[in-house]
């Protein structure tokens, strides 16, 4: 030990004798300082402007988040310095002829390199300690700072120095030239970085690869993972090991081949254990952060707790000429795909993952190809991905499987377990696609407890959920692409005809009637009525001009539509576009509604008419909505398009806040019955959420609390974390000068000072 020791104080006294160990701290530093500077001043300025309260900054600053988090940025950084550090750990030694002094001394090759690694190791524990200057500042500005995420980052830091440390030995081993040493630990590393994108259609290529790739391990920041931190110590054995068998070799004389076996032999055995340590069933996953920040939240955990001892699979299916979402879902992208899922499959490590690809037209847009060329597009499309297209199924094979016209043929995930449920789990038009917990922990709970049913009527000329048209209720509804679709929130729209012939589903628990454009008959009335007196809970829209299709359906709740249209004089916009405002009385429903109230968030409405009510038909009856302070009810005007309207209290009009959204509520059979009625049916259209506006709007947000309210807060299922306490940070905008000079100009300064310091006692000597 005491010769390794010596090895290490000579090598690292050397590494300081020369400019390129303080040019890289200095380097380093200044790289570090400037990423830290940017991501506290993008912050303190965040606050400034908008005054929001953050919580987890601990995990924010360090790790996650948008921008460059300190240790993912001193990541990016690591692998351009490790190979000026380490080429001439051994390349110098040959070069110089040294190496022969070292033959022939008592001194064995193990205890050569491991002093080499050594004095990397404590080069090493010098940047470590840099990157702590910025670690303990964040202790002191930060309230309630989470060290377990810093101290294990900081570990994690280290070890892939250590892994880049000895990369860069056994290099250096391979060379007389440090120039060549510096590239080919550059070239070693960037393959280890990229690796796992070669091969990847190979299934077991795949997975060695993937283990043997740097990226995927990243920092083990708070998050524990076994097969991460046996990557650490496996990988640096790994080397050191080829390092300690190329110098016994240049000792012995052997043939090729049978020191080829002996590489062989370590590398097989290194990646065998790795391979085996790291599978599913084998690692032990641990997070230590504060109230488990890093992984599924408890709410999550529980529901996932139902399926023990079920098994629960998750089957892709994969339309190859699915242009926007297939190439993420291809063989070489499985692994990635996959792990989109690993906080589930780390309390489930038994959960399946099954893989069907097939070919067919995307009904959602362009098609690819004419229906005879179908076959050979997907041909050339499994061509250029390397696949077998004897694999791949054709349309008519897919659909005896499952007919997936109702998803457009877009790639598709359908979750199931042992008993038979299943769901459907989509991608989405995001800038990430893959579903989140949200929409995983929903689509688990809503195989244990099914979905809420919502029935949209139709045949009168109603908005319709299942279109997509400006004036239909797709956009929210039923749009598997969007992530807020309630489609993919826990409930199932379905369209729901009306007929003297027909009854409303008893299973339908939310029934939605907007705007009608012909009559109900008698006994097509009857069974609304029907349907309200069981109690079930009922969402009504009416339009302008709608009083003869409408009154006697409004008339069984209280509830009037006052003739004329509600007018709002606007530069850009129609007049007939009205921003109403929620009323601090929605407060009683949900507290959204009296924060929407009180910050003024309007309600876009187009074509709206006021509500007139009155409370004896046995509801309690809350105005959710009404009309902005500076409309009124327009009688007179019926060519918006053409006429400016004018306010005549002569002519009736009305200029006060008038209702267009009520929200009714009675007792029936021990429940509470719900009812919305809005004057408006264009405010939740597809054609209005695809409006750009300079400001933000309640719409969207809406008809998710609507639903949510009808449901009884069932869905969607809000997945909440413990409140965070590192959620101040000690310091204002006006600190960012003082911060810059501390960290970008002096701390570089000071160790470029030292670097004189030992370079003028040097010459002295």
């Amino acid at each position: 030990m005491k010769t390794i020791y010596r090895i290490a104080k000579s090598e690292l006294n050397s590494l300081f004798c020369s400019p390129i160990a303080w040019l890289v701290l200095v380097i380093f530093t200044f790289q570090v300082s400037m990423a830290f500077s940017d991501r506290i001043t993008w912050h303190l300025k965040d606050l400034l402007l908008n005054n929001r309260t953050s919580e987890g900054l601990t995990a924010y600053f360090l790790l996650t988040g948008f921008g460059n988090p300190l240790f993912p940025g001193v990541l990016s950084y690591l692998y351009l310095y490790f190979p000026l550090l380490t080429m001439g750990l051994m390349s110098r030694e040959f070069s110089s002829g040294s190496i022969k002094l070292l033959y022939s001394s008592p001194i064995t090759s193990t205890q050569i390199v491991l002093g080499k690694f050594f004095s990397m190791m404590l080069y090493g524990l010098i940047m470590i300690a840099i990157v702590s200057v910025y670690v303990v500042f964040y202790m002191f500005v930060l309230k309630d700072f989470d060290y377990a995420i810093a101290i294990t980052g900081l570990i994690g830091i280290y070890l892939i120095m250590c892994l880049y440390s000895a990369v860069g030995l056994f290099i250096s081993c391979l060379t007389s030239y440090q120039v060549v040493a510096a590239i080919g630990t550059f070239a070693a590393l960037t393959i280890l970085q990229v690796i796992d994108g070669v091969f990847q259609g190979v299934d077991f290529w795949r997975d060695i690869s993937y283990w043997i790739c740097t990226g995927p391990h990243g920092p083990i920041a708070g998050l524990i993972n076994s097969g991460d931190v046996l990557y650490y110590l496996l990988m640096p054995g790994l080397f050191i090991g080829l390092s300690i068998m190329k110098l016994q070799f240049a000792r012995q004389s052997k043939p090729w081949y049978v020191n080829a076996g002996k590489y062989l032999a370590l590398i097989v055995v290194v990646v065998a254990v790795g391979y085996a340590t790291s599978r599913r069933t084998t690692v032990c996953i641990t997070d230590l952060s504060r109230y488990e920040q890093l992984t599924l939240t408890p709410k999550s955990r529980e529901i996932l707790d139902r399926f023990k001892g079920e098994e629960l699979t998750l089957t892709t299916y994969v339309n190859i000429l699915d242009e926007h979402m297939a190439e993420k879902t291809f063989p070489a992208n499985r692994i990635g795909d996959m792990s989109a899922f690993s906080r589930y499959y780390r309390f489930k490590p038994d959960m399946k993952f099954k893989y069907i690809y097939y070919y067919d037209h995307v009904l959602n847009g362009h098609a690819c190809c004419e229906h005879e060329a179908l076959e050979e597009e997907a041909r050339k499309q499994a061509k250029v991905k390397g696949m077998d297209f004897d694999d791949i199924l054709s349309p008519e094979e897919m659909r005896r499987i499952r007919d997936l016209s109702e998803e457009n043929n877009q790639v598709v995930r359908v979750l199931e377990d042992s008993e038979g449920n299943w769901t459907y789990l989509r991608m989405f038009n995001d800038l990430n696609p893959y579903p989140g917990e949200q929409e995983i922990s929903v689509a688990l709970m809503r195989m244990k407890e099914g979905a809420v049913k919502i029935g949209s009527l139709y045949g009168h000329g109603e908005r319709e959920m299942n279109k997509d048209g400006d004036r239909e209720l797709g956009g929210l509804f039923t749009n598997g692409s969007s992530r807020g679709a309630l489609i993919n929130q826990g409930f199932d729209p379905v369209s729901v005809p009306l007929t003297e012939d027909l009854e409303i589903p008893g299973d339908v628990q939310i029934l939605l009637i907007i705007d009608p454009k012909t009559p109900f008959s008698a006994v097509e009335l009857e069974k609304i009525r029907e349907y309200v007196a069981s109690g079930r809970n009922l969402i009504i829209a009416t339009d302008v001009n709608r009083s003869v299709v409408m009154d006697e359906l409004l008339a069984d709740f209280g509830v009037k539509a006052l003739p004329g249209t509600l007018v709002q004089a606007h530069k850009d916009f129609v007049p007939t576009n009205i921003y109403a405002n929620f009323t601090p009385e929605g407060g009683a429903i949900s507290p959204t509604f009296e924060n929407w109230a009180n910050r003024r968030l309007p309600l876009s409405m187009s074509g709206a008419v006021a509500l007139n009510y009155t409370t004896d038909k046995g509801y309690n009856v809350c105005p959710l909505v009404v009309s902005p302070v500076d409309g009124w009810l327009e009688l007179e005007t019926t060519d918006f398009d053409g006429e400016t309207p004018v306010f005549n209290e002569k002519a009736g009009e009305i200029n006060r806040q008038l209702p267009v959204a009520l929200a009714l509520t009675r007792q029936v059979n021990g429940k509470e019955q719900r009812v919305m009625i809005f004057g408006d049916a264009d405010w939740m259209t597809s054609g209005e959420f695809g409006q750009r506006r300079t400001f933000g709007v309640a719409n969207g947000a809406l008809t998710t609390i609507m639903c949510s309210w009808m449901a009884d807060y069932k869905y969607p299922t809000y997945f909440p974390r413990p409140a965070q306490p590192d959620n101040q940070i000690y310091l204002t905008y006006q600190s960012k000068g003082t911060l810059n000079l501390i960290f970008v100009v002096l701390f570089p300064a000071v160790i470029l000072l030292l670097y004189f310091l030992v370079w003028f006692k040097r010459r002295g000597k």
